[in-house]
């Protein structure tokens, strides 16, 4: 019996305290759901997009501590596309798009009490970029990269080049021409003394080669000047922004190549590299910092090509592949390399003995500061004249890295990570240039 009235009263204790609990829950306030933003839009260019948003509607509700957006997909962005931003920001931009590509956005808040349903926006980036190539009969064309109709713009084009404005800047046999976006045409130069190509600096002083010679035509003059005079061929030359020419300058079979840099207003400076192995030097081209890409060819029956680099400043030669490949240096101040998984020597091939796999599965990218990295691709193959059609036979990009070939039925873009190929241009072209 001592025992019972504790235990009842323990009982009595329980009993007491689940009533208490029930009756406090159901005297507990009521919130409702957090407020979503309002008025959620995304304005952008080519590449890159603000999402913008109005504070919600707080009435007899929290109002939010935090912002969360996110972009899909999210290729390229940190922290899988999520940002999180403080309750007085309201609104915030992604770059590194790719064009032609939908993208969502989405923004929430978060309250004291829970976090509000995401408002979603979609947005897809158009190229306002420009592509300008010559077709089969020399006539220098035009496109929208975003899609439009094709215009002609010169023909009779031996050699090009483009401004930022989208002015371009043709050689033809006789004249120097400059035609405006807008379709108006000067006449820079009567006379090109046998000139087979033409760059162009970024105060659009006009640079033309002439055999072994290359000559300047200041903006707003009627003569040329000789900037360089080599004794050797020129196997490829370049004009960066800033004005300096750089040239390499080989003679076949020779044993040295020389490479010559020349500011404009500045001394003139040659760096003595080694031939590969004495194979031929031709197709050199440079990037804006002096870098040397360029194609070696190997004397023999065996056809066999290797793509060299030399880094600006050195006499140092780095092999970045062989066998059947084509490589450019685009807009993006970067040297792109296609090159086919296999290939075959020339008599092998001749004589059926070697069928080689001109897959591309990777385009090999070497920027300005000599860092090497890969791009996977499909619908992608290359080689040499003998082979088929659809074959890549340019390669060049915009400033964005988006990268465009050129092939043997036409020119398609490739994202700047990669992918599929988007068909920009149908037929027979070469020299493919773009401006933005």
């Amino acid at each position: 019996m001592r025992f019972t009235a504790p235990i009842l009263l323990t009982t009595a204790v329980l009993i007491v305290a689940g009533a208490a609990s029930a009756e406090s829950a159901s005297a507990a306030p009521r919130f409702e759901p957090q407020a979503p933003p309002t008025n959620v839009s995304a304005t952008g260019d080519v590449s890159s997009v603000t999402l913008s948003w109005a504070a919600p509607t707080t009435t007899g509700k929290e109002a939010p501590l935090e912002y969360t957006t996110r972009l899909t997909p999210d290729a390229g962005q940190p922290l899988f596309g999520l940002k999180f931003v403080r309750p007085t920001v309201h609104s915030v931009t992604y770059d590194h798009l790719t064009a032609g590509r939908t993208y969502t956005l989405s923004v929430s808040d978060a309250g004291r009490h829970g976090v509000s349903k995401p408002v979603s926006v979609t947005y897809t980036p158009q190229s306002t970029e420009t592509l300008f190539a010559v077709d089969g009969t020399g006539t220098l064309v035009k496109t929208p990269v975003a899609g439009g109709a094709t215009t002609s713009v010169a023909a009779g084009t031996i050699s090009y080049a483009v401004d930022a404005a989208g002015d371009a800047f043709v050689l033809t046999s006789t004249t120097v021409e400059e035609i405006t976006a807008a379709g108006v045409t000067t006449t820079l130069l009567t006379g090109t003394n046998g000139a087979t190509a033409l760059q162009l600096d970024s105060k659009n002083d006009v640079f033309l080669q002439e055999g072994a010679t290359i000559v300047e035509l200041p903006v707003g003059g009627t003569t040329t000047t000789t900037v360089l005079s080599s004794p050797a061929r020129i196997q490829g030359w370049n004009v960066n922004p800033a004005g300096t020419v750089s040239a390499l300058e080989a003679n076949p079979g020779g044993s040295t190549l020389s490479i010559v840099s020349i500011p404009a207003g500045g001394p003139t400076t040659t760096r003595t590299v080694a031939a590969v192995n004495n194979a031929n030097a031709f197709n050199g081209q440079f990037d804006s910092k002096g870098n040397l890409y360029f194609t070696a060819g190997y004397n023999g029956a065996s056809g066999a090509q290797t793509a060299e680099y030399v880094p600006a400043g050195t006499t140092t030669v780095r092999s970045l592949g062989g066998g059947n490949f084509v490589q450019g240096v685009g807009l993006s101040d970067a040297n792109y390399l296609l090159q086919s998984a296999t290939w075959c020597n020339v008599p092998a091939l001749n004589a059926g003995d070697c069928v080689p796999d001109l897959t591309v599965a990777n385009i090999s990218v070497t920027t300005n500061a000599g860092v090497t990295s890969t791009i996977p691709v499909t619908g992608l193959t290359v080689g040499r004249a003998k082979f088929t059609s659809g074959l890549a036979t340019a390669v060049t990009s915009d400033t964005a890295g988006r990268i465009f070939v050129t092939e043997t039925t036409g020119v398609v873009s490739y994202p700047s990570t990669g992918g599929a190929p988007t068909t920009v241009l149908s037929g027979i072209f070469s020299d493919v240039k773009l401006t933005s």
